[in-house]
């Protein structure tokens, strides 16, 4: 099944000149041969079925898990999946440094059925320990579409998420060390569509194997992140 670009505009600026970037395609069914399924963010459980659908890989009901790449990020990435959540209220969101279930990143949203993971979040886990670095107060709607990404360019971890090409939140954080792990999506209790449009690897970062990658440009200086969507036909 194929993911067709509608449209994107990431522009990231620490006047870090041009840098280029590579391109291979990567369709569902790569996704669900090649990456891992594994516990959830939040509980440590694995009750997912992630299975291909018309509006991209699904967590197989309203379900506890994580699917994570078969390929690790080192240096600056960027990495852009776009969820879907159908019904219920609970929990969906990213992965990424993801070395194990007790040592990785979460950008996610809980739809107010989560408790403290209501909202969108950012957290840093590292030996089981969740540590809450961002967070908002907003629930998603079900049937939506929402555009995540985050990203790393030197210390600066940037994060963002975008509805219909209206953003929802964004943030940055300094001084951060650097993020090597893989990438994925995580849902806990919740059924949730996901898809992987988009993950970008500035020159000089190591990502073995290389999975998709469309475009981003970093160029000037200060900052601007301006996002678009995607459609599946």
């Amino acid at each position: 099944m194929n993911h067709h670009f509608k449209s994107l505009l990431s522009v990231g600026a620490l006047a870090l000149g041009s840098m280029s970037v590579h391109a291979t395609p990567l369709s569902d069914a790569e996704v669900l041969a090649n990456w891992q399924p594994e516990a959830d963010f939040i509980t440590n459980y694995n009750t997912a079925n992630w299975v291909s659908s018309p509006y991209g890989v699904h967590s197989g009901g309203n379900v506890f898990g994580a699917l994570v790449s078969d390929f690790v990020t080192t240096g600056d990435f960027q990495f852009t999946a776009q969820l879907t959540a159908s019904g219920d209220n609970d929990y969906m969101g990213l992965v990424f440094g993801w070395q194990d279930m007790d040592n990785t990143y979460a950008l996610g949203w809980g739809g107010g059925g989560v408790g403290v993971y209501n909202g969108i979040t950012l957290y840093q886990e590292s030996l089981g320990v969740k540590t809450l670095l961002d967070d908002y107060d907003v629930f998603w709607r079900s049937g939506a579409s929402y555009d995540f990404s985050v990203g790393l360019s030197g210390s600066t971890l940037f994060y963002s998420v975008v509805d219909a090409g209206s953003l929802v939140y964004q943030g940055q954080l300094s001084g951060v060390a650097p993020i090597n792990g893989r990438v994925g999506f995580s849902v806990a209790s919740q059924s949730a569509y996901f898809v992987f449009d988009q993950a970008s690897y500035l020159t000089g970062a190591s990502a073995v194997p290389v999975p998709a990658v469309f475009l981003l440009l970093l160029t000037g200086a200060g900052m601007g992140w301006l996002a678009g969507r995607w459609k599946r036909q």
